[in-house]
């Protein structure tokens, strides 16, 4: 196999080239205040391009985006290593275009600093008697320019940005600085639009455009994830002050709090934060991040039904599927059409039992176990069945459900 080594290297991603595409590569690093921390955030990288491949799908009507493929199988060798699996994309090569396209459509941040001073952001004018986290009457549009690694992006004013591109693209920079904030913005009111119904707020975003080999602009980079956006829950949303976030904000506010942190977050903040990419990945997409499919402390679940849930009077209902003969009481639990896959070679050998009220995963953890565990229990189960494990498995259930173990 032959050892790849990256073109580029960015705050917290890897760019390798594949000839006539790209392959870039979504690391565990994290970056704040434009510095790379010391800290590795696991699994980081799968939720953004995971994430950013959602945006892509539901965003191409707008404009086409660089995303080919993010299957390590249609890649190289060298990118069908687990660690590479879930964090790679492979994109179309695209001359990109030197700004950063920031859309703000709630005041927050930076740019509420700015409006308490002067009554502007970024050198617009906005209403007066705004409130901190308002919702703005339209979303307005900021670029800035693209710093190198170590400085600090440059917050531009639309005809600064004219004239930045103008000096990249002569005869062009009036034209691409128009479409990119048609695009931005464009972009975001339907993915803002369809977030609220996720119960997300995104107060504000950034997005990266480039040229195709025909000079078409193309959308680029990431798309709308917790490093380049700021995400709040829409419920308990209230304008007048900060609102609890989604994003890398614990991440600021940490920093902020700590000014001799010499950029190392603590374990528990680390913890905090991957929890939240999670938990916003599963709101935002309707699918539960893929190290174990369950989200912790779901948002989305009331408090009657968390008691369901935890106390596992909810699986109940599934006695009539063992009476009809379509489950039994010990057996691999059941799946979604979606999961079968995750089984490879092996969904034949899982599907030749019948589903179980309960089996050797749901009385081993359940949702504190990893997906990939889980598979190897089911697995386990269906290699080892007898009537002396189905009996083991029976009581410790009973056990787990008493405790509430893995009833997340």
């Amino acid at each position: 196999m032959q050892e790849l080594k990256p073109i580029k290297e960015g705050k917290v991603r890897e760019i390798y080239d594949n000839g006539d595409s790209l392959i870039m590569v979504a690391t565990d690093r994290i970056s704040c205040f434009d510095v790379i921390l010391d800290n590795v955030i696991s699994k980081k990288g799968t939720v953004l391009t995971q994430m950013s491949k959602f945006w892509f799908d539901m965003t191409q009507d707008i404009l086409p985006n660089h995303m080919i493929s993010v299957d390590v199988k249609d890649m190289p060798e060298f990118f069908q290593q687990e660690k590479f699996d879930g964090n790679s994309m492979m994109c179309r090569k695209l001359e990109m275009l030197p700004i950063e396209c920031i859309v703000r459509g709630y005041i927050t941040g930076s740019g509420w600093a700015s409006y308490k001073e002067n009554g502007t952001v970024c050198g617009i004018k906005l209403p007066e008697g705004l409130k901190e986290s308002d919702k703005l009457p339209e979303p307005i549009y900021t670029p800035s320019t693209k710093a190198e690694i170590g400085d600090h992006d440059e917050n531009i004013s639309y005809e600064q940005s004219i004239a930045h591109l103008e000096k990249y693209f002569p005869g062009k920079g009036e034209e691409y600085a128009s479409k990119l904030k048609e695009y931005t913005i464009t972009l975001y009111k339907k993915c803002a639009e369809y977030a609220l119904t996720r119960g997300i707020i995104i107060a504000d975003t950034k997005f990266e455009f480039g040229l195709d080999e025909n000079g078409n602009i193309v959308l680029g980079d990431e798309m709308l994830t917790p490093d380049s956006s700021r995400f709040w829950p829409l419920e308990g949303y209230e304008a007048g002050k900060g609102q609890p976030s989604f994003d890398k904000q614990y991440v600021r506010d940490w920093l902020k709090a700590n000014p001799d942190n010499d950029f190392l977050l603590p374990e528990e903040v680390v913890t905090k934060t991957v929890d939240k990419y999670k938990e916003a990945f599963a709101l935002l997409t309707g699918k539960e991040f893929e190290e174990n499919q369950k989200l912790k402390n779901d948002p989305r679940i009331t408090k009657i039904g968390d008691f369901l849930r935890k106390t596992s009077i909810d699986e109940l209902p599934q006695l009539i599927n063992v009476l009809k003969g379509e489950m039994s009481l010990i057996g691999p639990r059941p799946i979604v059409d979606g999961e079968i896959e995750k089984y490879g070679t092996n969904k034949d050998k899982f599907l030749s039992v019948k589903p179980g009220l309960t089996g050797y995963w749901a009385a081993n953890g359940r949702n504190n176990i990893t997906y990939s565990e889980r598979i190897k229990m089911e697995l386990y189960y269906v290699d080892n069945m007898s009537f002396g494990l189905d009996l083991k498995i029976f009581f410790k259930t009973i056990v787990s459900v008493i405790k509430k173990e893995g009833a997340n």
